[in-house]
């Protein structure tokens, strides 16, 4: 296979437009993610309240059905737009607080639930434009493409933010963050797709709700994949919000430059793993493989757990951010490639109601650390994560079965 055949969807303008919103986007993402793991934490001393943080954070996931079924009446690109420039505006708002010295907890977790809000408005219209913005043969090649740009971030990101916080604090980690969801927003507004709100106003908002709804709950595939998603979010991914900052400092002695650090391994591996799906023509047993990643992702989160060695946990983290890229990439690939285009809006607000699970995880977490201790807490998740994962191959074998999913084609 030719190497270039990998970067095929790069030939698209508004593709390249929407990666470089995405790149933006995500590197925000993921530095507010370490900026406020670290504040929280080194605020009040608490696991459980870095878990508080992360809930306030996705809380708003609860309304991606709504976001979903709104980014199929209304402009994908304005919603886009919108969103990150509320998320701008938030981020320096915290800066005059924190400048203001009158800043308390209980601001930062408002704040982080607004910025959680607009997240939820942003994620299923841009996801929904990433599929628009290329010829349907290339849908999942675009989306391993967007997902390893933002994996990219996830590397560059957490390294910036914890050396930028023990620089010049959260005050000027804030206002960075404001310049980057600017720049966010101004990337989609060059952006030219043909409709990018299929619906319109044909129907009723609650009628292109339930359609969406039913239309999900009718297609066994794509329920089992938000469902892996669900699972995803439970069990895995509270590794990267509750348990690592606490074990970087208690495990590993480590600041936040090392927490950055770590999270970057991470990044580093979820770039690997989308690569090497971007580089498949088509993957025969998508929803098998995806299944097999998952299980392999919330593994490797227990055996990092169990490092006390900074080297080797990073590498082991990378091994975790392979499964990790390989599952979501997967999961997002089989939803935006079975989903008809009217639909993907509804289709991948679904998808972030999904996540609607990390908050509750990450607060289960929170509590698990603090009552059992950090190592035990991971061995929950897994277990619990390899249970359910089980479940759902059980009830929904279609998963499982071949099915033949598009990556790229000349």
């Amino acid at each position: 296979m030719n190497f270039l055949q990998i970067f095929i969807t790069f030939h698209e303008k508004n593709f390249r437009l929407i990666w470089l919103s995405s790149i933006f986007s995500g590197f925000a993402q993921q530095m507010e993610a370490v900026v406020l793991a670290w504040y929280v934490l080194t605020l009040t001393d608490s696991p459980l309240l870095v878990g508080f943080v992360t809930t306030s954070r996705q809380a708003a996931t609860l309304f991606g059905a709504f976001t979903g079924a709104i980014a199929d009446r209304f402009s994908r690109t304005g919603i886009v737009i919108s969103a990150q420039g509320f998320m701008a505006s938030l981020a320096f708002v915290m800066t005059l607080l924190v400048l203001s010295e009158n800043v308390q907890t209980w601001h930062i977790f408002v704040a982080t639930a607004m910025t959680g809000l607009a997240r939820i408005f942003d994620m299923p219209a841009r996801q929904a434009l990433v599929a628009d913005s290329v010829p349907v043969e290339k849908v999942s090649n675009a989306v391993a493409l967007n997902n390893s740009g933002r994996n990219l971030m996830q590397i560059a990101a957490p390294v910036t933010g914890g050396i930028l916080f023990s620089i010049v604090g959260p005050a000027g980690s804030y206002l960075v963050l404001g310049f980057v969801y600017i720049a966010s927003a101004m990337s989609i507004t060059f952006i030219k797709i043909k409709s990018s709100s299929p619906i319109g106003y044909t129907n009723s908002f609650w009628t292109t709700l339930v359609q969406g709804i039913n239309y999900v709950r009718n297609n066994k595939t794509l329920l089992a994949a938000l469902l892996m998603a669900a699972v995803a979010n439970l069990t895995a991914f509270p590794f990267n919000y509750a348990l690592m900052p606490v074990y970087a400092r208690e495990t590993l002695n480590s600041g936040s430059s090392g927490l950055g650090l770590l999270l970057s391994g991470i990044g580093i591996g979820a770039f690997i793993g989308s690569i090497v799906v971007a580089s498949m023509r088509s993957i025969e047993n998508a929803g098998r493989i995806g299944i097999i990643a998952l299980i392999g992702w919330h593994i490797m989160t227990t055996i990092v757990i169990l490092s006390p060695i900074f080297e080797l946990s990073f590498g082991l983290i990378m091994i975790a951010g392979i499964m990790q890229s390989m599952s979501l990439v997967l999961v997002a690939s089989i939803l935006l490639g079975i989903a008809v285009p009217d639909f993907r809006g509804r289709v991948m607000g679904l998808r972030s109601l999904a996540v609607y699970t990390l908050p509750i995880g990450s607060l289960i977490t929170g509590a698990l650390i603090t009552q059992v201790g950090l190592i035990q807490a991971a061995v929950i998740n897994t277990v619990l994560g390899g249970i359910l994962i089980a479940g759902i191959v059980l009830l929904i074998p279609t998963i499982i079965q071949k099915q033949r999913i598009l990556i790229a084609q000349e």
